[in-house]
């Protein structure tokens, strides 16, 4: 769980900013390297985005498609669900021999992703919280000790990561507002 406020600026810039899947590229860099809005109906989005995941000597590509609902409560305040749908790994990323490991058969670094906004809008600002539930396959038993350390922190770090290049995003693109 993580919370920010982004002073000077309001819901609809945020919400400018976060529904722009198509630049999440820029805005969520090094670990968005790829992001595309595969369809859209009103407020739900189908998403897919690659992913870039590294913390010391590990690191991994995934091709995520997300599930996206945004549900407006009010003129100030606005929720969102994210649900991964299919998550995989991408073996030999960026080479001619590129390819995706079939699901379920790679080193299950990430299974399942669920991400739960809140936006609101109130004091000169816009209040942003997110809770992100992150599933893993078993690591195996003589990797466990050297990995699990790493994979537990990695989901923290995403979404402090995350809520701050939100920040940064938002306020470059819309100009301080008084």
């Amino acid at each position: 769980m993580g919370a920010l406020f982004i002073p000077h600026t309001n819901l609809k810039s945020v919400m400018a900013v976060v529904e722009d899947y198509n630049r999440h590229n820029e805005y969520y860099k090094p670990d968005i390297i790829m992001a595309k809005i595969e369809s859209r109906s009103g407020n739900r989005f189908l998403v897919h985005t690659r992913v870039v995941k590294a913390k010391f000597f590990l690191s991994d590509v995934l091709d995520i498609d997300n599930d996206i609902q945004f549900f407006p409560l009010d003129a100030k305040r606005v929720y969102s669900l994210s649900a991964s749908q299919r998550v995989a790994e991408v073996s030999n990323p960026g080479k001619a021999h590129e390819h995706e490991l079939p699901v379920g058969h790679d080193r299950g670094l990430l299974w399942r992703l669920n991400g739960y906004w809140f936006y609101e809008e109130a004091d000169g600002g816009v209040y942003v919280t997110s809770e992100s539930v992150t599933l893993t396959r078993d690591v195996p038993f003589l990797m466990s000790k050297l990995l699990s350390p790493i994979i537990h922190e990695l989901p923290a770090e995403a979404l402090r990561t995350s809520l701050e290049q939100t920040r940064k995003a938002v306020t470059a693109v819309q100009p301080t507002q008084h």
